[in-house]
């Protein structure tokens, strides 16, 4: 996932993004069913994301990009399903990749934090290994009838959204000064049901560094601002 915000996603980053999570998968399947059908059976597993179920600021054709996979999911399923193939998708977390490796750095402890802290099970990064279960289940007989479904491994991280009554996507506005991912400026912002209200009074910012690394900071921590949940932002 690169960082761009609205006003730093050029086309060519949007199309970039589009390609590789959504229009690839809907191809590569498309040229496989030919052969999914001569066997009598498949299986297609969609990697998706937990940025395709809720939202973060700064990354907006990431998660079109992988909610737009979501749905995608689901329609497959619908429309060849008939075939006998199950198509389903699994939904990471935060997982430790040499992508984000900068975000587990040494200078990076208040980030963790922030991450534990947003997690019921206080988990900041999982490891790759901790999706195989998932991945051979939805792969494997004993899935036969598991369609269209996404499964989420994330520690717990999308069941806080849940319990929020939908999807939490973090939104708020710039200071003056900022330039989202690719300036000094910070976002302050807040937390948005499913309905998108702005909270903007939710004290919390976060600040983006030049090379599109992300630092964050809060005069209160995410998980007192999730639990404090003000009037305001029902």
């Amino acid at each position: 996932m690169h960082t761009a915000s609205i006003e730093e996603t050029t086309e060519d980053k949007w199309d970039a993004q589009l390609d590789l999570n959504l229009k690839g998968v809907f191809f590569l399947t498309q040229a496989c069913l030919p052969e999914f059908r001569r066997k009598g059976a498949a299986r297609v597993i969609n990697v998706t994301s937990i940025w395709g179920i809720g939202a973060g600021p700064n990354c907006p054709a990431y998660c079109a990009s992988k909610g737009g996979l979501e749905n995608l999911t689901r329609a497959l399923a619908v429309e060849i399903g008939k075939y006998n193939i199950n198509v389903n998708s699994l939904a990471p977390g935060n997982i430790a990749t040499p992508l984000n490796a900068h975000l587990r750095g040494p200078n990076m402890g208040a980030y963790i934090a922030q991450m534990r802290a947003l997690t019921p099970t206080s988990r900041d990064f999982l490891q790759p290994a901790e999706l195989t279960g998932t991945a051979v289940y939805l792969a494997s007989e004993d899935s036969d009838s598991v369609h269209g479904v996404t499964v989420t491994v994330d520690a717990g991280w999308s069941a806080r959204w849940k319990a929020q009554s939908g999807p939490i996507a973090y939104v708020g506005e710039q200071h003056r000064g900022g330039r989202g991912s690719g300036g000094p400026g910070k976002f302050r912002g807040g937390l948005a049901s499913s309905k998108t209200v702005r909270c903007t009074d939710t004290p919390m910012a976060f600040s983006y560094l030049s090379d599109g690394q992300k630092k964050v900071s809060s005069r209160e921590s995410m998980a007192a601002a999730i639990a404090a949940r003000r009037p305001s932002c029902s």
